[in-house]
This record gives C-alpha cells, sequence and structure tokens, in this order.
C-alpha cells in the first residue's frame, strides 16, 4: 500500500534562505561548564538537569558520534599543571574516561568521516583519532608555522575539517589523511568558525572577523572591534557575533554589524536550533579566561524579541559550549538549509552518507533524485513499490540500487527516459531539469498529463529562462507554487547543477514538510 505525502501548491513571498520564523522551542540542548565541569541537559523554562558528575575542571567541547554524546575536558593537577581528557555518555545516563592524557586540554571534538576527533592545546597542531574503547591514535602532529594548539574544529560544508589555532590567528583543515596550513591572519587565536551566505568565516581576538569563499583565501572583515570574538553563528539570514564584554550582534554579507543587545556578562558560546532559536552561554572563559564574571547562564533569541534568560540558577563559573545534536555532522543548525534538510530527513526522503555526512554541497544525480521524489510520493522508502520484473532502461536494470525508485517515478509519470532507451542515472540534474522532476510531482494528475491545463505567464519570471526556454513552463510552474525562487540578480540558472542543499529545499517546499 502507497501512503502518499501530499504536495503544497501555494504562491510564498520568499525573503530569504530560511524558513518563516517560529517560536523557541528547544530540543535536547547540552551544557558544558566549568568550575565545576559538569554537563547539564535543558529541561524548560529555566530549568537544567546536571547529566554528570564532575568531569573535570572545564567541560569546553561536546560532539555526537555513533549516537553517543563525547565532552572534552581539562583539569588541573596539584601543580596546576592542565590534562586532556574525553568523557563519553553511556546509555545508562553514567560517563566513561575514553581518553586521557591527550595534552594539555582537550579545545575541540568533531565527529568527521566517521571518526570522533580532538583537537589538543599547547603542544603545536595535534589532532587525534579516537579508534575505540581508549585508544586514541595521534593524526596531526603540526609544530611549523607557529602553530601552538588547535582551538576549534569545524566539519565544514566542502568536505574538509578546518581547525583555528589556539594562540594566533592560524587557519589550516584536514581531509582525513594529511593537515594542510592555510592561512596567517596576523593576530591571536581563531576562537570559533560558522558557514554564512556561501562563505566560512573565522572568530578571533579582539573582535577580528575573517571571511572565505573557498576556504584558502582569507580576508579581514571586521578589524578590532569592541572586545574579544568568542563565537559567531548564522542565525535567520544573519552572523549573530558574542562578545567578551557582553555585546550580542549582527552582520549581513556586506559586513555591516548591528548591535541587537548586551549580556550582563561576557558570551563565551553558542548554538542555533535550525531557525527555531538561538542559544548563548555566559560567564568567564576557562582557557583564556577574558572580562566575564564567574557566573555561568543561558540565554535565548528567538530573531525578534530581547534575548531571554533560560536558567534560574548559576551553572558553574562559564557555559563553555552549547551543543545541539544534529543528525548530520556537516549541517548545523547555522546551516543556510538545516530546516529544509532536516524535514526530508524525518519524514524520511533523504539519508546521510557514512560517517555521518551530508555532503550538503554534492551535486544530485538523476538516480538520487528519482530516490527523493519516489519516496515523498510513496510517503517513505518503505512505500516505494519494488518494481516491475524487466526493466525500463538498459543502465538501470534490476539489480541496480536505485531500481525501485527509477521504476516507480517512471510508473508515475515524473521520470523519463533519453531516445537511446537510456536513464543516464549518474547524471547531474540541473535546476531546470530539477523543475521537471518537482512540477511533474505535484501536479494533478502527475506528469505532465497534470500540467497540460497550466498557462505561464506572457512575462517571464526570470531573466535568463525566457518563454522559449525549454523549461519555460516547468520553471514558472514550480516559481508560482512557491517551490522555487531566483537569485538577488533577478535569474534562475537553470544550468547550474543542484546541490543536495538546494534538493532539500525544492522537496520540502513543493511536499509541505516541516521539521
Amino acid at each position: 500500500m502507497t501512503r502518499r505525502l501530499s504536495p503544497v501548491l501555494v504562491v510564498v513571498v520568499f525573503a530569504g534562505p530560511a524558513l518563516a520564523p517560529s517560536p523557541c522551542d528547544a530540543g535536547p540542548i547540552y551544557a558544558g561548564t566549568s568550575t565545576p565541569g559538569f554537563v547539564y541537559q535543558y529541561v524548560g523554562g529555566t530549568t537544567w538537569e546536571a547529566i554528570s558528575s564532575t568531569l573535570g575542571d572545564a567541560v569546553v567541547c561536546m560532539a555526537q558520534h555513533d549516537g553517543k554524546l563525547f565532552a572534552g575536558t581539562f583539569y588541573y593537577d596539584a601543580s596546576y599543571y592542565s590534562h586532556g581528557q574525553v568523557w563519553r555518555r553511556e546509555d545508562d545516563g553514567t560517563w566513561t574516561l575514553v581518553g586521557s592524557g591527550l595534552d594539555d586540554q582537550v579545545c575541540a571534538l568533531a565527529s568527521y568521516g566517521g571518526y570522533l576527533y580532538a583537537g589538543t592545546a599547547y603542544q603545536g597542531a595535534r589532532l587525534y583519532r579516537y579508534d575505540g574503547g581508549t585508544t586514541w591514535t595521534r593524526v596531526v602532529d603540526y609544530s611549523y608555522d607557529y602553530w601552538t594548539g588547535i582551538r576549534s574544529l569545524h566539519v565544514g560544508s566542502d568536505g574538509y575539517l578546518y581547525a583555528g589555532d589556539w594562540f594566533y590567528d592560524l587557519i589550516g583543515r584536514f581531509d582525513g589523511a594529511s593537515f594542510q596550513h592555510l592561512a596567517d591572519l596576523s593576530g591571536s587565536c581563531i576562537w570559533d568558525f560558522s558557514e554564512y551566505s556561501g562563505a566560512m568565516y573565522a572568530a578571533a581576538y579582539e573582535g577580528r572577523l575573517h571571511r572565505s569563499s573557498d576556504g584558502v583565501n582569507w580576508e579581514l572583515v571586521l578589524d578590532y572591534c569592541w572586545t574579544d570574538l568568542w563565537e559567531i553563528e548564522q542565525f535567520r539570514g544573519y552572523l549573530h557575533l558574542g562578545y567578551d564584554d557582553g555585546r550580542f550582534a549582527r552582520t549581513d554579507p556586506a559586513g555591516n554589524i548591528t548591535q541587537i543587545w548586551t549580556a550582563p556578562n561576557s558570551i563565551i558560546s553558542m548554538v542555533a536550533e535550525g531557525s527555531s532559536c538561538l542559544y548563548f552561554g555566559t560567564g568567564a572563559e576557562a582557557i583564556w579566561g577574558g572580562y566575564g564574571s564567574p557566573i555561568g547562564a543561558v540565554y535565548s533569541y528567538d530573531g525578534a524579541s530581547d534575548p531571554q534568560l533560560i536558567s534560574s540558577e548559576p551553572l558553574g563559573e562559564g557555559v563553555q559550549c552549547l551543543h545541539f545534536p544534529y543528525a548530520f555532522c556537516d549541517v548545523r543548525g547555522e546551516h543556510w538549509a538545516y530546516d529544509y534538510i532536516e524535514a526530508c530527513r524525518q519524514a524520511g526522503i533523504v539519508a546521510g552518507y557514512p560517517g555521518g555526512h551530508y555532503r550538503p554541497r554534492w551535486s544530485v544525480s538523476r538516480a538520487q533524485m528519482a530516490v527523493f521524489v519516489a519516496r515523498a510520493l510513496a510517503g517513505g522508502d518503505e512505500y516505494v513499490p519494488p518494481g516491475p520484473a524487466e526493466a525500463s532502461f538498459a543502465d538501470v536494470p534490476t539489480d541496480h540500487w536505485a531500481y525501485k525508485y527509477v521504476e516507480y517515478a517512471v510508473s508515475e509519470n515524473i521520470a523519463g527516459g533519453f531516445d537511446d532507451g537510456t536513464y543516464r542515472p549518474d547524471l547531474p540534474v540541473d535546476r531546470a531539469q530539477m523543475a521537471v522532476f518537482i512540477s511533474r510531482s505535484i501536479a494533478t494528475p502527475h506528469g505532465d498529463e497534470g500540467l497540460a491545463g497550466y498557462t505561464p505567464p506572457a512575462t517571464p519570471t526570470f531573466s535568463d529562462v525566457p518563454i522559449y526556454h525549454w523549461a519555460y513552463r516547468y520553471v514558472e510552474y514550480v516559481a508560482e507554487a512557491g517551490v522555487a525562487s531566483g537569485y538577488g540578480d533577478g535569474s534562475y540558472r537553470p544550468g547550474s547543477v543542484c546541490s543536495r542543499d538546494q534538493m532539500a529545499v525544492f522537496v520540502s517546499r513543493a511536499f509541505g514538510l516541516s521539521p
């Protein structure tokens, strides 16, 4: 039996990449604190529950890996030397020490390429890979170009693991095999990374903000501004900034900065829950110090009203990190398409790659497009029929991994083949072809028959899709339905290859999906 998702045919005004704002509705948000080094879970209202005993003097980072929550910590011995550790939360709620002697501090954790990695301080750029049990393998040991340690890690949507230095404005990246030093930006410490408006940003000492469109070449966007810029996070069309003096601000792609609010303490951690809510933690920063008072607190921000305090009691001396357990390590809540990708994931339309990746920038093939459309139409993978005994296309035989999806899309008049009898499953789908797939899917009945009564406008919506363009009626149909929108310059770019994040936007809008 087939269970169909209902396509939605409504006209919307699209003003930006995010879904419409919704009230803050916290998921399982975790907070790592200092003095004591506890992990807390948000219960609701202004209540946080401690879910660990003391894990050290400070819990400075957290990551989700293989369904487990990991915490990176450090503690001071009697001689006031610090030692880095990693702890893992078990299914019964207890914590197991899985990494010790990891240099002086475990400053950053990241799940990347199927492994958990830990970045440490004071001994050069050292990156450790978790191999299970209590075994960690040092995979990067780079002490050149003034590297002192790894303060921040970021799984980029381009497939690299980016690292920021503990003391200087140095940036490098790791591809799972080797480390590459990328930039010396003549400053002190890269605290945080974020992706925003097609670029990667890096926060640094004394308010410096760097930007790169390719991850390799970096430019200074904001020079010395106010005080240390501890945290940055993309949220609802802006890059939000958290400063040591408590200033909470935002900037746009042009570099215009607007102060939103001033917290009563240093903003030292930040995390976005998609477009729903932005959370930030305050207090005394445990690694570098700063000017924060030793009173940890958490605030929520809905993008419209002033931030609200959501912790009634002090959370240690500082909330060093906030963590939201994202489904994909390369699509955090700050990603512009997070809500759409999450909506498709929850509906069973998309799944990731091994290692917990979604690969948002990868192109979508004709085989993959058939999978997405078939699952959306059928209401989930289990409702897609197995396909006929004989294949419709020579290059999609019955043992092809996408066989049943391609055959279902064909049976529903969504997809067709080429004149030579092939389907060409590995051929990338461009934005014009995407419009064809989607318009045929949401038309009633499906396929060109359902579009027969549609009359496209006499004046084109997009400058590069004129009325004589082969996909004109399809592009106009999805545009009128509020499924597709163009770029800021008035173009649609029909020949541009469609990426997996763009695909999620098309599909979630077409079928009315929301996380």
